[in-house]
């Protein structure tokens, strides 16, 4: 087999000597919306930047705990769920599996201070019941990730359990975070997946030219969490970056004059009719706002 660039072999017995920042630390396959899947070579650096980035985008500190209940083969919780717990001193609980029954229980009996989940899980929890305050007093927040979500299912999380949500995006491509709601629950925008986090963020038209704000186009990446590329596949390393080097997400949406993204969709998803583009979720959201049948909320 073909070895990964930039990894020496240490012969037995010896100490290997410290990685080089731009040695590759993880391969991680992800298909996206393609469905081939691809070797994403990230490297010491990479990991390290956005396990800083996270624990400095969330203000964490050593007496901080999170709930990992997401798998750790997934790039969310390998680098927010694990390395950001060690980049700031912290500390992770690791159940044996997600449990919506007793999720609650968990963090209060491993003193939990935040939370990491994804909207499927956001969607379960709001189906269970009210836990008791005790449960969840010592939870600061809670952070979203890995898809979009619903501005409806944000608001009655917070509500139903008193935590604010920090809505946040990444890419296996990018050591997970690329984009961050703040930290201060005044300054998030609900629906938007935040400002860019850990690097700078653009949005192009189909030329690769930056468009205005309020415009819709593809969000493109910059920054230390960026991969190396693909492993064994420079086609589809080429493809992904701009001639100037910015990786292409393939996610589409617009940017305020804040610099909040606000993703619609993916440029292999898009609707072509009547000679209008239209993004999935713009379809998916009329759904989500309507009154739920009273079956539906049990």
């Amino acid at each position: 087999t073909e070895a990964l660039p930039n990894i020496a072999a240490t012969p037995p017995g010896h100490d290997a000597p410290p990685p080089a920042a731009d040695t590759v630390a993880l391969l991680m396959y992800t298909s996206g919306t393609t469905g081939t899947p691809k070797g994403v070579m990230l490297t010491q650096h990479n990991l390290v930047a956005n396990a800083l980035a996270v624990s400095i985008e969330h203000q964490l500190g050593p007496e901080d705990r999170v709930l990992a209940v997401l798998p750790l083969y997934h790039i969310n919780a390998f680098v927010v769920t694990m390395l950001a717990p060690l980049a700031h001193g912290g500390s992770l609980a690791l159940p044996a599996r997600f449990s919506a029954g007793s999720f609650w229980a968990q963090a209060a009996q491993t003193q939990c201070s935040w939370i990491n989940v994804v909207p499927t899980m956001i969607s379960y929890l709001l189906e269970g019941s009210k836990p008791p305050p005790g449960q969840t007093a010592r939870i600061r927040f809670c952070r979203s990730a890995s898809a979009a979500l619903p501005p409806e299912h944000h608001r009655a999380f917070e509500q139903m359990f008193g935590i604010g949500i920090i809505e946040t995006m990444g890419l296996t491509e990018t050591a997970a975070p690329a984009f961050s709601n703040p930290f201060a629950a005044s300054e998030r925008k609900l629906g938007s997946v935040g400002r860019a986090s850990g690097g700078q963020a653009r949005v192009v038209d189909s030329t690769l030219r930056e468009v205005a704000d309020g415009v819709t186009g593809e969000l493109v990446i910059s920054g230390p969490h960026v991969m190396l590329g693909y492993y064994k596949n420079e086609e589809a390393t080429r493809d992904s970056f701009t001639p100037d080097g910015w990786l292409r997400t393939g996610d589409l949406g617009p940017r305020d004059a804040e610099g909040f993204v606000f993703v619609t969709g993916r440029t292999q998803e898009l609707i072509i009719k009547g000679g209008g583009d239209n993004a999935p979720r713009e379809v998916e959201q009329p759904p989500l706002r309507a009154p739920a049948r009273p079956e539906a909320r049990r």
